[in-house]
């Protein structure tokens, strides 16, 4: 069952910047930039669902063990995929199969693997290094509501922490750093973008790390 999210992140320039001939262009593209690796750290994560954010892939899932060793670094590789493969087979039978590796991981499967393999290969920051996780394309489920909408505004406050959190709490407690835009000749730029995902079977993705290739 897919229930609803949105990322959502603010930032803030100084009027003088703004007021310049291609700033504002130049965030908003920054702005839409950024929520790739944001949605990135949460998508390839084993963090559970909450309030906030959909469940992570690697939810729930324990990492399956790599090779310690073979007579070739390609020998090892195809050692794991076939475990990968022989993990998620039952789900992905002669579907899709994507591969998502650190940056490392994804090197040497775009260099070692033979072209005659069709499964492509994605790259993400967000997973440790050495690190590859084999998922069943179909068994992913997204829902995605058109492009990101920014809007700015000279006539709120800010909380200035990385942490979201309400301005004044229900005890009444005033968070800090607070600024207000308006004073301090502030523009803030707010995206929002709703945007959730699910993994129909736990059985449809497979991972390891730590590999030897």
């Amino acid at each position: 069952m897919l229930v609803p999210h949105k990322l959502a992140t603010v930032c803030s320039l100084s009027g003088e910047m703004l007021r310049s001939s291609n700033a504002e262009t130049l965030v908003r593209q920054v702005l839409v930039e950024s929520a790739g690796p944001g949605i990135d750290s949460v998508l390839f994560s084993a963090n559970p669902a909450s309030a906030n954010q959909p469940a992570g892939l690697l939810n729930g899932i324990p990492a399956l063990t790599p090779a310690a060793s073979g007579q070739s670094k390609g020998e090892i590789l195809v050692d794991d995929l076939q475990k990968l493969a022989t993990a998620i087979g039952p789900v992905a039978g002669n579907g899709d199969i994507v591969l998502v590796g650190s940056p490392d991981a994804a090197a040497a499967l775009k260099m070692r693997l033979p072209s005659s393999v069709e499964w492509p290969v994605l790259t993400t920051n967000s997973l440790a290094p050495k690190t590859v996780i084999a998922v069943a394309a179909a068994a992913v489920i997204s829902a995605i509501d058109g492009l990101p909408s920014i809007d700015t505004t000279t006539e709120a406050a800010i909380r200035y922490d990385d942490q979201p959190g309400d301005i004044v709490d229900i005890g009444g407690v005033f968070a800090r750093p607070v600024g207000s835009l308006f004073q301090t000749d502030v523009i803030g730029l707010r995206l929002k973008w709703k945007i959730t995902w699910a993994l129909r079977s736990p059985s449809a993705l497979a991972w390891m790390s730590g590999v030897n290739w």
